[in-house]
């Protein structure tokens, strides 16, 4: 995918992972580069000028790590893995997550890589910077809360004309990561909110309905998740979460957006064991 204009450089992120989901769905006889995923530890708040680790005793920081598989008819093509760092007690999120995913097919090769980290303080994205390759062609977008409280949005490409700068004006009541907590806390029937999401970090009315629970298994556990639907202009899905690692964790997601159906599972799901209640487990149901 080229980018051809400085606006749609800002939506880059959205459209690849948007196809991330379509040949997840929508492919088959391909195959995934067999290579694991580095993540390193987030930092992204450090970054943002408060540092998560250093401002909290230990126990009251939990950390979660989780492996998700991108699949193409029962054929594994991809994989994303994220970081992910809470304050109990606090309210500071910090996560940090990569996809990978390598085709080789008779009519199309396809590459993509991804790096993205997020600081979440007090409800507001204080910092965010994602580098992404896609065919070996890179491109980078930051973002950080100006003195005005306003999120400053900078983008750089291949060349110079791909370079912008904007200032997010729309104000919003929740980042699309924490959207769902209240919602399954409180188990909303339904509510419609401001939403900051992160896939193109755009405001939009999403609505938000409270599904009930459901037993999966992950690898040898079985945990009791929580269903929620969601609904936007853009797309539409339900996504299931497990109350794990200090948080409300996502473990599957099915869903519906302008290039057709997609689907992520969880693989695999690890809290820092110390700081006690470790979980972990591996999936071996496939997408359908």
């Amino acid at each position: 995918m080229v980018v051809q204009t400085v606006c749609k450089l800002k939506y880059r992120l959205d459209r690849l992972y948007a196809l991330v989901f379509f040949f997840a769905v929508g492919w088959a006889g391909m195959t995934m580069a067999d290579e694991p995923v580095p993540l390193s530890e987030p930092d992204v708040c450090a970054r943002a000028g408060k540092l998560l680790m250093e401002s909290q005793p230990s126990d009251e920081i939990r950390t979660s790590i989780a492996s998700y598989a991108i699949f193409s008819k029962g054929d594994r093509i991809g994989e994303i893995q994220s970081r992910r760092r809470v304050n109990t007690v606090g309210n500071e999120l910090e996560i940090a997550s990569r996809t990978s995913m390598e085709i080789d097919g008779l009519f199309l090769d396809y590459s993509f890589k991804s790096s993205e980290s997020v600081c979440i303080i007090d409800g507001q994205v204080k910092y965010y910077d994602a580098q992404v390759e896609e065919n070996g062609v890179r491109s980078r977008i930051q973002a950080e809360i100006s003195r005005n409280g306003r999120l400053v949005i900078k983008g750089s490409g291949s060349t110079e004309s791909d370079a912008f700068e904007s200032v997010l004006d729309e104000d919003y009541s929740v980042v699309s990561e924490l959207a769902y907590v209240s919602v399954i806390k409180k188990r909303i029937p339904s509510i419609t909110k401001v939403v900051l999401d992160m896939d193109d970090l755009d405001t939009r009315k999403v609505t938000y309905r409270y599904r009930g629970t459901k037993e999966m298994a992950i690898g040898e556990s079985t945990y009791t998740t929580h269903a929620v639907e969601f609904v936007s202009p853009e797309k539409r899905g339900t996504r299931w979460f497990v109350s794990d690692c200090g948080s409300y964790l996502p473990v599957l997601e099915r869903g519906e957006d302008e290039n057709g159906e997609y689907g992520v599972e969880l693989v695999k799901l690890e809290c820092d064991s110390a700081q006690g209640a470790a979980s972990k487990g591996t999936s071996e149901e496939r997408q359908r």
